[in-house]
């Protein structure tokens, strides 16, 4: 199990006008004891200097051909895999359950005819999955008797009406 690091993070975005904001960023960095996380990472063209920092970025495109070479060579690089169907389900439970990171405080009920949509149409992306929740529990009304908030298979696929595709601009599935 990976173990937290005692550092402050703080979001930057590498785009455009902020270069100067992440390169003051960076200076700073050597002062305390921070992280930085940059997105996207394959905007990001700093010079190099003679400083150690943490750098912690994501992209979506292949870091060994978008992000520069010279940072890629001093980088570890962690590749994310989709989650399994039980996993997604498990992250849908504990939106729903939570009471400081999720629903836990409201009465939510989600068929299991939704959280199957769910988990299916997410492909493997929690970020699919949540939002597809945050969607059918923002948009569906609360019983009056109740205050429950019932969310079935119909509620499911309106928040989520088809797979996200993944999009591969050289490969093969750029023509599926």
């Amino acid at each position: 199990a990976a173990e937290p690091l005692a550092y402050l993070y703080k979001n930057l975005a590498a785009l455009g006008d902020q270069a100067g904001e992440v390169e003051d960023e960076i200076d700073a960095s050597r002062v305390k004891r921070e992280a930085r996380w940059i997105l996207p990472l394959g905007r990001f063209g700093i010079a190099a200097r003679s400083v150690i920092i943490i750098l912690i970025g994501a992209t979506t495109e292949n870091p060994f051909f978008e992000v520069i070479k010279a940072l890629v060579s001093r980088s570890r690089i962690f590749q994310l895999r989709n989650l399994n169907q039980s996993e997604v389900g498990l992250l849908l439970d504990r939106a729903i359950s939570d009471p400081e990171r999720g629903y836990g405080k409201r009465k939510i009920n989600l068929t299991p005819e939704a959280r199957a949509h769910l988990v299916d149409m997410a492909t493997g992306d929690a970020r699919n999955a949540l939002n597809a929740l945050e969607l059918a529990v923002a948009t569906t009304p609360a019983d009056p008797d109740d205050g429950v908030v019932r969310i079935g298979l119909t509620e499911a696929e309106q928040s989520i009406q088809h797979r996200a595709l993944r999009y591969d601009r050289e490969g093969d599935e750029h023509y599926d």
